[in-house]
């Protein structure tokens, strides 16, 4: 999973100034956020636990549950992995989301809640499965990690968590490439910058 693993322990509520609040415990590659006051979701523990695996790891992960023969080597976007797909005769099916340029020209919100429902669905991971997760500022980091995260736990992750933990403070969904995959539930969740959502079961 990468080259370094942290271990946050932060007193909840989980504060934004991480550098005062956060104690650095190990240099391992896991890192936990206890997040106890934040948040209601009944699935989310008390426990924010998340692991950074490299690209390496996530393109081939997403090889082996679907797998396409003599399938091209493809880059961490939704554009590089449709290629993938196509390559095999594999027909993504793309939805366009609902009046996307507003959001994307700043004139709406469209809350982590919102997001995650409107991208996990019909399908959903069960509550304690991980899911890997790739934002478009992961490629900011050198070497390129995505995150691994326990499905019932990703909307504080991506509410409180992730905003505090980037080299650039932002929110976790913006209008630009967000790829998730469940590998036991064998489920692939796209989101594409020009507003459309994908959602494949192998």
């Amino acid at each position: 999973m990468g080259v370094m693993e942290r271990t946050l322990n932060c007193a909840p509520p989980f504060t934004l100034a991480r550098s005062k609040a956060c104690e650095q415990d190990s240099i391992w590659n896991t890192t936990s956020v206890p997040v106890a006051e934040l948040g209601s979701l009944a699935d989310m523990t008390s426990i924010i636990h998340f692991e950074r695996p490299g690209f390496d790891e996530i393109v081939a992960t997403i090889r082996r549950i679907f797998p396409v023969a003599g399938g091209p080597e493809f880059g961490l976007s939704p554009d590089s992995i449709h290629r993938y797909f196509d390559s095999g005769g594999i027909r993504l099916d793309w939805k366009r989301i609902p009046d996307w340029s507003s959001y994307e020209y700043g004139q709406r919100d469209i809350s982590v809640e919102e997001f995650i429902g409107l991208l996990f669905s019909p399908r959903k991971p069960a509550v304690d499965e991980q899911v890997l997760v790739v934002t478009d500022e992961c490629f900011c980091e050198a070497p390129h990690k995505g995150f691994s995260v326990r499905f019932g736990d990703l909307l504080v992750f991506a509410r409180d968590v992730y905003p505090t933990i980037m080299r650039l403070p932002m929110d976790f969904f913006q209008p630009s490439d967000t790829i998730f995959c469940a590998e036991r539930s064998k489920l692939l969740v796209m989101l594409h910058h020009e507003g459309h959502k994908m959602q494949f079961v192998g």
